[in-house]
């Protein structure tokens, strides 16, 4: 199990931009660590992707699954907050 502010601490960059659900933000207020993390040295992302090429993992097709998924959902979510602001 990972901690509640995980997607927090984890991934706290300078310009960066969190779109963390509110309970994961409390939760990272609470801890008090606000260190922002160095940037991923570009030797260990090349090696990264290295690996992913060496083991015939599609990266593009996991992009593209994971952006439609998103877009699916922001959909889906979007739809809800609107049906919520017609109510009035």
């Amino acid at each position: 199990d990972l901690p509640a502010d995980y997607y927090v601490t984890g991934l706290l960059y300078a310009n960066s931009v969190n779109t963390a659900p509110l309970g994961t933000i409390d939760a990272f207020v609470k801890t008090g660590i606000k260190e922002v993390r160095e940037p991923v040295p570009e030797r260990e992302i090349d090696a990264f992707f290295a690996l992913m090429q060496k083991k015939k993992i599609d990266i593009e097709a996991i992009y593209a699954s994971l952006l439609e998924e998103g877009l699916d959902a922001f959909q889906k979510a979007f739809a809800e907050i609107m049906k919520e602001l017609e109510k009035g």
